[in-house]
């Protein structure tokens, strides 16, 4: 058996309007072999039977509805791959994802994940899902944006199943507290889709959790340490680069 290049874990809860979409631009890469796995968190709509449709390509896992973070730490419990990525179940990978991000996880390169831009947009329910409303490419906290080596779970930990958001906040900030290096690609690597149920519609929902883990951060640092670094001094190592070839990697880890 052929073990994956990648394994993308894709949590589910209610997901039937999305989750093929998902898949298909999961499947609609054109580098790397790809491991696809859908953890079904207690859904109560049709969205195990889409999944089971799509069988044998994608791995379906059920379980009780446990939240977004139990969900993924089950998916990454069972991933094959040295590569993980990570994918809302009604968010979409643009189609150069792969080609752009992957080469900066090369076997030689000093990278332990890599980033990229998101952009938001919308879907007309009358127009066969038709994009609409799209938002220029920005960067943010936000986990499908991202490829990550297995390695960074063993290093940083699994996501907090105690929260019900923010936990990709969160697992970033511990993730840099860890010392990992991460790459930014200046191009669109995630979709957002926004629509009627997605959390960030709660009023204040960003802010309030942005403050409360940039607290939990100051928290362990200071107790880590006794010390805390200014927050603009502790981001700026952030590497940026628009450059995306197996050569330049290799140039600019041998610098």
């Amino acid at each position: 058996m052929t073990v994956p290049q990648i394994s993308v874990v894709i949590p589910a809860h209610n997901g039937a309007a999305f989750i093929a979409d998902a898949i298909a631009s999961v499947r609609a890469q054109d580098v790397g072999s790809t491991e696809i796995i859908v953890v079904d968190d207690g859904s109560t709509d049709a969205t195990a039977e889409i999944v089971q449709r799509i069988a044998p390509v994608v791995r379906l896992l059920r379980q009780s509805n446990s939240g977004a973070p139990a969900a993924r730490n089950a998916g990454i419990a069972v991933a094959q791959a040295d590569i993980v990525a990570l994918l809302d179940c009604d968010d979409l990978w643009p189609a150069d994802k792969l080609s752009l991000q992957l080469p900066w996880l090369a076997p030689w390169s000093v990278f332990d994940l890599v980033l990229g831009n998101t952009q938001m947009f919308r879907t007309r329910a009358d127009a066969a899902g038709e994009a609409v409303d799209e938002t220029q490419p920005f960067f943010v906290t936000q986990l499908g944006c991202a490829l990550f080596r297995r390695s960074v779970f063993d290093r940083v930990g699994r996501f907090d199943e105690t929260l019900r958001y923010g936990e990709d906040v969160d697992f970033l900030l511990r993730a840099r507290e860890a010392g990992l290096r991460a790459k930014f690609v200046d191009a669109v690597t995630i979709r957002y889709r926004r629509h009627d149920g997605s959390l960030t519609r709660v009023p204040g929902h960003s802010s309030l959790r942005l403050v409360a883990h940039l607290k939990r951060s100051i928290d362990r640092r200071r107790s880590a340490s006794g010390e805390v670094a200014p927050l603009a001094a502790w981001f700026a190592g952030l590497p940026r680069g628009r450059e995306s070839s197996v050569k330049n990697t290799k140039m600019e880890n041998k610098g």
